[in-house]
């Protein structure tokens, strides 16, 4: 094929076309064809000299090559997966299934436990009881225990138990009149600590161990604790120091090796080692947060104004005088249950008229034990099988053997606790541990885990807030 190009010079409206077509037969060899048309030029101006313009050949068009389907592969079976077992389906996740041996707990966000001392059960709760406030007026507020028990004797027995689970040993028992470190401090089965002594080192863990760890806030509110330093009786033998309770922190426990001055009232100034449990842990009192932790007892009011500022867990222990251990106190007042009682009516309505409590609070106020004398004592427990542990053969203690602490009771207020009920159902210490351990879901610790022990169930949170 011949491509033919025209060229066209604009002139004057005059053109010319040069040349004739080439022949026929010429087409297929001759040279491509040069045709242009030129305007005559003006007269007065040269003529216009047009170069010759190369037509150039033009390339075939270009044709897609035929489309053909792609080769196709020859059949192959599908592969075969392995044999699978069926789907398993998974129960619905608003429909778990549910342990009816477990009690559905209430969303329960803020425990307040008070401990006074104990007059036993029959003499607080009697019908002429002195603890007017707490028969009277508190018990119509919430529930009461009837058959609750202390786990031994005597009170840091008790209150060690409250906070650990761990069950006493000879110095606990006696309420530690020297603050030594447990030896040789093994650990037997339900995590529990064999030895003579009374601070457990550090790798075992407490109730403040526990809430710390899931970032649950924490305190004790303590009577007298910050007051100035008390007189300090030279070191016994094999001791360290004499034993130290600066006034600068509220983290007050006598050194290691030393005896604690603390077993009795001095003038202006009751509080008692023994009776905050924590203290007898070294993952607590070596703990930069204990002064923080551990405060004067005016701290409570504060911190009661806003939920915000209310711990999780407090636990609020008066000082001798006022939680009854003392009768009469070294200022003339009564002491003993009448004045446990005026204590709790000092602060128990702050507590049940905060916002934290209302919003889902639960309060226990209990005992340390029952009478622990010749005559008056009480050394049974709440259930026959509770083990005594591997360091003492009687938690009732030498003068009134017996396997506990003595009936004391308790009663407990709460949104989810109807009020005026009693209950018999039986309790001890370890049960109220197991009891704040499972309403903020932490695992069981010491005696608190054995089989036979039962937290608060639907025979106590019977009401839907």
């Amino acid at each position: 094929m011949i491509a033919v190009v025209g060229v066209f010079i604009c002139g004057l409206g005059i053109g010319a076309a040069l040349g004739p077509p080439a022949p026929d037969s010429l087409a297929a060899s001759s040279p491509p064809i040069i045709i242009a048309r030129v305007a005559a030029a003006p007269a007065t101006k040269a003529p216009v000299t047009v170069a010759p313009v190369t037509v150039a050949p033009v390339d075939p068009p270009v044709i897609d090559p035929p489309v053909t389907d792609p080769p196709v592969d020859p059949p192959v079976d599908p592969p075969v997966d392995p044999p699978v077992d069926p789907p398993v389906t998974d129960p619905p996740v608003t429909d778990p299934p549910v342990d009816p041996t477990l009690p559905t707990l209430p969303a329960v966000g803020h425990i307040f436990t008070i401990v006074v001392g104990g007059a036993g059960y029959n003499a607080t709760f009697a019908a002429d009881s002195s603890a007017k406030y707490l028969t009277k007026t508190l018990a119509k507020k919430g529930q009461t225990l009837r058959q609750y028990y202390a786990v031994a004797h005597e009170g840091l027995a008790n209150n060690i138990a409250m906070v650990s689970g761990q069950p006493p040993t000879v110095e606990t028992a006696a309420d530690c009149p020297n603050f030594t470190d447990i030896k040789p401090g093994s650990v037997v089965g339900q995590q529990v600590v064999k030895g003579s002594g009374c601070v457990y080192s550090a790798n075992v863990l407490s109730l403040a161990d526990q809430l710390a760890t899931i970032a649950y806030r924490w305190k004790v509110y303590a009577q007298d604790v910050e007051k100035a330093p008390v007189v300090v009786p030279a070191p016994e033998a094999g001791a360290t120091s004499a034993a130290s309770l600066p006034g600068s922190s509220t983290c007050r426990h006598p050194d290691i090796g030393a005896s604690d001055p603390t077993g009795s009232e001095r003038p202006g100034n009751g509080f008692a080692t023994s009776n905050v449990g924590f203290l007898y842990f070294h993952s607590v009192i070596d703990s930069p947060d204990c002064p923080t932790s551990i405060v004067a007892l005016d701290d409570l009011s504060k911190d009661l104004l806003s939920e915000k500022r209310t711990p999780d867990y407090s636990l609020i222990v008066p000082n001798l005088c006022d939680g009854g251990w003392a009768k009469p106190c070294l200022d003339g007042r009564p002491g003993g249950l009448v004045q446990a009682d005026a204590f709790l009516a000092k602060w128990v309505p702050k507590i049940l008229a905060s916002p934290a409590f209302k919003r889902d609070g639960l309060l226990i106020v209990t005992f340390d034990q029952a009478p622990s004398g010749k005559d008056d004592g009480d050394s049974r427990s709440c259930c026959s099988k509770r083990l005594p542990g591997p360091n003492v053969k009687s938690p009732g203690g030498t003068v009134t053997p017996g396997p506990g602490g003595g009936r004391v009771g308790a009663i407990v207020v709460s949104p989810f606790i109807k009020p005026g009920t009693a209950n018999d159902t039986p309790y001890d210490h370890y049960s109220l541990l197991a009891t704040v351990e499972d309403l903020f879901g932490l695992g069981r610790l010491g005696y608190a885990g054995l089989d036979d022990v039962k937290a608060f169930g639907a025979d106590v949170f019977a009401k839907s807030k």
